[in-house]
């Protein structure tokens, strides 16, 4: 979506279809998702290489542009996040949606 000119590049992706899901497969040592807290966001359960390591809460009453969360690899080498939809929110929250503003790779080897 291009009108959101306070994400990253000026554009996001998102959805609040519950099972939906991205992958970044990557080379390096973590990676960075960039995203965005807001009153319509739901939760992310996110897995590095198969394995569950976080589940997010991207709630916040105001928007929060470009929020980062770090998952670092047990190795360098090459890796796959997933991010999935869970269709689950917060009380307080009027949706569900997950977004993705931005990827970052970061150590050794990164891209």
């Amino acid at each position: 979506d291009k009108q959101f000119s306070q994400a990253a590049r000026g554009t996001l992706t998102y959805t609040d279809q519950a099972g939906a899901a991205f992958e970044f497969e990557f080379q390096g040592e973590s990676v960075t998702w960039v995203f965005t807290r807001a009153f319509n966001r739901g939760k992310a359960r996110v897995l590095l290489d198969g394995k569950e390591v976080a589940v997010l809460d991207l709630y916040a009453p105001q928007t929060e542009w470009q929020q980062r969360q770090t998952f670092r690899a047990a190795a360098p080498g090459r890796h796959l996040l997933r991010v999935e939809v869970l269709g689950e929110r917060n009380p307080a929250a009027a949706g569900t949606h997950v977004d993705v503003d931005l990827l970052e790779v970061g150590g050794a080897g990164a891209r």
